[in-house]
C-alpha cells in the first residue's frame, strides 16, 4: 500500500522584500525592541528615522498583541491613490506613554510624517482597517490597552489626500472588540463587548449587564446604533471573531471564559429588521444554562473544522468508555455544531477528541460507531477504539503518538507498513499507527489521516 505522508509547511518571510502588496507589512522591522535603525534597505533606514523624530535615541518598535497585523510597521494604502502609506507603532524618545505615526512618500519616492498620534496606553492591542464612513477608503482603528488597569480604548484615524487626522474625539473603551460589517452594506461597523466586572455596582446595588454595542460612524465621533445584552457568566473572553455560521449568514462569535473556568460561546447576529442585534446563545440570568457550555479541560474554541468555509460552535460531553476514562481532555467527545440561524439550533456536523496536552484534535469517522480514548502520558500514544457496549470486547482502531525530534530521527527510517507520519511542529512530531486491519486499504487509511491536526500552531 502506498504510504500517505503529510507535512506542514513553514511560513518563510524574506527581508529582502519591503512592500509585499497593499496590505502587507514591512519586513525587515521584525524584533521587539530594535536597537538600532534597519540597513537592509534604504527605505526601512528612511522610515526608521522619521521615527525617531529627529532624536539620536534609538526608538523600540511596538508590536499589536492580537488579530491579522501584528507588524509594528504596517503598510497600507489609506487614501485611495493606488500608493501604499505606511502606519508605526513605537515607543517615542523620552516620552511616556505610545505613539504612532502615518508616513508616505512624496514625489520623489521620499518618505515623509504627515500624522503623529499618541497614546497613554502601554500596549498594541490590534489594529483592523476598515472604511467607516462610506467614502471608499480605508480607515485605521486602533485598540490602545493597559493591561494593568485593565483599561481599553479604541480610536480611529484618516488619511485624507496627504494628511492624517483622528477621528474620535475620545477613544471607545471595550473589553473586546471586532471590525464588522453586519448588515453587508460595505461599510464598516465597530462592535465593542464589556464583562460583568464583579463587585461593580450599578443601580440598585446589581452589578451592571454586559453589552455588545454596535457603533457606527458620524461625523467625527461614533454613535451606538445598536446594544444587545451578552452572558453574564462570561469574566473574559478568549477569541472574539466575525465569520459565516451557515450559509451567507455572518456573524460575531465569541468564546469566552466562566468565573469557574468554563467555556462557553456567543454568536451575535441581526434580527430580520437588519437593524436590531440579537444573542441567541447568550445567558441573561446566572442559572441559566448555555447548551455550548464545556469544562477546562477541552476549552477549545470556535473554528472552521471542516474546511467549508463556516465557522462550527464546539460542545462537549464525557466519552462512553470501556473502562475508567481517562481524566484529561480525552475522555471526552468534542462535537463541532453549525448554528442554524433560522431556527436558532445548533446541528452536530463533527464529532472529535482533543489531546490538549499534545496539541492535537483527531476528527472521529462518522461511521456510526461508539468511539473513546485511552490516552498513555508516559509513552505519549493515544489510542482510539470502538466498542458497542462494557460487556463487550472493544476495537482499537488507530492510535496517535507523539515523539520528541531527537526521537523521531530514529524512528522516521523504521517505519511499519501501518506507521505514517502526520505532522511536525514545535518539537513535537506526531505519528498515526492503523491498528485495526478493515482499516488499512488505501482510502480509508487517508480518510484517518485526514482527521488529524494540530490544535494551535
Amino acid at each position: 500500500m502506498k504510504r500517505i505522508l503529510r507535512r506542514t509547511a513553514a511560513a518563510v518571510l524574506t527581508l529582502s522584500v519591503f512592500f509585499l502588496s497593499g496590505c502587507s507589512e514591512l519586513s525587515g522591522l521584525d524584533a521587539q525592541t530594535l536597537m538600532s535603525p534597519p540597513r537592509t534597505t534604504a527605505d526601512r533606514e528612511a522610515v526608521y528615522r522619521l521615527l525617531q523624530g529627529g532624536s539620536d535615541e534609538p526608538v523600540s518598535l511596538v508590536y499589536p498583541k492580537n488579530g491579522d497585523h501584528r507588524s509594528a510597521v504596517i503598510s497600507r494604502d489609506l487614501n485611495g491613490d493606488g500608493t501604499a502609506e505606511a502606519v508605526g507603532f513605537y515607543v517615542p524618545p523620552e516620552a511616556a506613554g505610545l505613539a504612532m505615526q502615518v508616513l508616505m512618500k512624496d514625489g520623489e519616492s521620499a518618505w515623509r510624517s504627515i500624522g503623529t498620534f499618541s497614546s497613554a496606553a502601554s500596549q498594541v492591542d490590534k489594529v483592523f482597517f476598515g472604511d467607516l464612513n462610506g467614502d471608499g477608503t480605508e480607515e485605521v482603528v486602533v485598540g490602545w490597552g493597559d493591561p494593568q488597569t485593565s483599561t481599553a480604548g479604541a480610536s480611529a484615524y484618516r488619511v485624507t489626500g496627504e494628511s492624517a487626522a483622528e477621528l474620535f474625539s475620545a477613544p471607545v473603551p471595550y473589553s473586546e472588540m471586532l471590525l464588522t460589517d453586519f448588515d453587508e452594506d460595505g461599510i464598516s461597523e465597530l462592535f465593542v463587548l464589556d464583562v460583568a466586572v464583579p463587585g461593580t455596582a450599578g443601580e440598585e446595588g446589581e452589578t451592571p449587564a454586559p453589552l455588545g454595542s454596535l457603533y457606527r460612524f458620524n461625523g467625527e465621533n461614533p454613535y451606538v446604533d445598536s446594544t444587545v445584552p451578552l452572558d453574564l457568566s462570561v469574566t473574559r473572553y478568549s477569541t472574539v471573531q466575525f465569520a459565516r455560521l451557515d450559509g451567507s449568514v455572518r456573524a460575531a462569535i465569541l468564546d469566552g471564559y466562566r468565573a469557574d473556568g468554563h467555556m462557553i460561546t456567543q454568536v451575535i447576529g441581526l434580527e430580520l429588521n437588519g437593524k436590531t442585534l440579537n444573542a441567541p446563545l447568550s445567558n441573561l440570568s446566572a442559572d441559566a444554562v448555555n447548551p455550548t457550555d464545556r469544562v477546562p479541560a477541552v476549552s477549545v474554541t470556535s473554528r472552521d473544522i471542516n474546511g467549508d468555509g463556516a465557522v462550527e460552535i464546539p460542545s462537549a460531553a464525557p466519552a462512553l468508555s470501556w473502562g475508567d476514562p481517562p481524566t484529561d481532555s480525552t475522555g471526552y467527545i468534542v462535537t463541532w455544531n453549525t448554528y442554524r440561524a433560522g431556527t436558532g439550533q445548533m446541528a452536530p456536523s463533527v464529532r472529535s477528541i482533543i489531546n490538549s496536552s499534545e496539541n492535537y484534535l483527531v476528527r472521529l469517522p462518522e461511521d456510526g460507531e461508539s468511539y473513546a480514548c485511552a490516552n498513555d502520558t508516559v509513552t505519549r500514544t493515544a489510542t482510539f477504539y470502538t466498542f458497542t457496549g462494557r460487556s463487550s470486547a472493544l476495537k482499537n482502531v488507530f492510535s496517535v503518538t507523539v515523539f520528541t525530534e531527537e526521537a523521531w530521527e530514529t524512528k522516521r527510517d523504521a517505519l511499519a507498513e501501518n506507521e505514517f507520519f502526520l505532522s511536525g511542529v514545535a518539537g513535537r512530531v506526531y505519528m498515526m499507527t492503523v491498528l485495526d486491519s478493515a482499516w488499512r486499504t488505501e482510502e480509508r487509511t487517508a480518510q484517518l489521516l485526514a482527521g488529524f491536526s494540530v490544535l494551535n500552531e
